[in-house]
């Protein structure tokens, strides 16, 4: 979020660095807040609220206060992308006023990483980021227990987070039973984070992992600000529905000692709290006779196939052909 009107910095940096920032506006026809012939707009009324998302692809410090319907307090504008086309304002563009009092909730999708950095994703909310919890205090705990369904060590952690200059503490239990500390704790790993939003941290070293073996991800939340530091996902009629949990799933504590399992009463929530393990190819050390081969599938993907087929008598393997569909 911006401090100010001209607290704009991080906007510009991210729109350099990664591509276009989503935002939140209000456009109306009610009201003369959009200029058709400068194609620029400046809401002055803060009773307002957003109603369109757009793009922030650019800016100009010097862009006039007077070119808006309503003179602005200074110059100063973004350079937007609308989503209506380019029959649109000015081929699809326009300007917002550095000084609008609805512009607000700018978020830059960035650090896309390659899907074989990680093997199992651990994971409960299908839908992410619904709402926040906390106990009314910028300190909260989240926690999830999940079952390895594989052997792979686990790697990394993610989770949101809800505010600003967030401090957190990630601790990775095993062997746990139905609360998140009740097993043995393995690793813990510190550190902040400058923007709110969807993280993943590296572990500082492998947890390993066996098929059924129980774990818990607990994270503390220390937000700047924000009063709910816990992310969760829950049901909500029409927008998040299938929204859907079970109990020994996902705890919030205050204190990381007494824990409140968040399913309780069927309420059907969960933290977003997520485990990544490292990507461990399976391999395949195939040896048989030609006597006995005409052909073999592999139904699912590995990462390297080693194969050695024996000569028989007057028979020789002229050429291995590996079929890719």
């Amino acid at each position: 979020s911006r401090e100010n009107y001209l607290d704009n910095n991080t906007i510009k940096h991210f729109v350099q660095e990664y591509g276009g920032i989503a935002i939140s506006i209000h456009m109306s026809e009610e009201k003369p807040f959009y200029d058709t012939l400068t194609n620029s707009l400046y809401v002055n009324d803060s009773s307002l609220t957003t109603n369109h998302g757009v793009t922030i692809i650019g800016w100009d410090d010097n862009y006039s206060k007077n070119n808006f319907d309503t003179v602005a307090p200074g110059d100063g504008a973004f350079l937007i992308k609308n989503s209506w086309g380019d029959i649109w304002g000015n081929s699809g563009y326009f300007y917002v006023s550095y000084y609008d009092e609805i512009l607000s909730n700018p978020v830059s999708y960035n650090f896309t990483q390659n899907i074989d950095n990680y093997g199992t994703l651990y994971m409960y909310d299908k839908l992410g980021w619904i709402e926040s919890l906390g106990y009314q205090d910028t300190v909260a705990w989240g926690a999830n227990i999940f079952t390895a369904i594989n052997n792979q060590p686990l790697k990394a952690v993610s989770f949101f987070t809800s505010d600003s200059n967030v401090k957190y503490h990630i601790y990775i239990y095993k062997d746990v039973e139905n609360t998140p500390i009740s097993g043995n704790l393995i690793t813990e790993k510190t550190g902040s984070l400058a923007y709110s939003g969807y993280h993943t941290i590296t572990l500082n070293s492998l947890v390993s992992l066996n098929k059924d073996q129980k774990f818990s991800i607990i994270i503390r939340f220390e937000n700047s600000n924000y009063k709910y530091p816990v992310v969760v996902e829950y049901p909500i009629d029409d927008y998040s529905s299938l929204a859907e949990a079970e109990p020994n799933q996902s705890f919030i504590s205050y204190d990381g000692g007494s824990w409140d399992d968040l399913d309780d009463n069927n309420s059907n929530i969960n933290t977003c709290i997520r485990g990544l393990t490292e990507y461990v190819p399976a391999r395949i050390n195939f040896n048989a006779s030609m006597a006995t081969v005409s052909s073999w599938t592999i139904k699912k993907f590995f990462g390297s196939l080693a194969f050695n087929i024996e000569n028989i008598d007057g028979i020789s393997a002229q050429t291995v052909l590996i079929q890719k569909k």
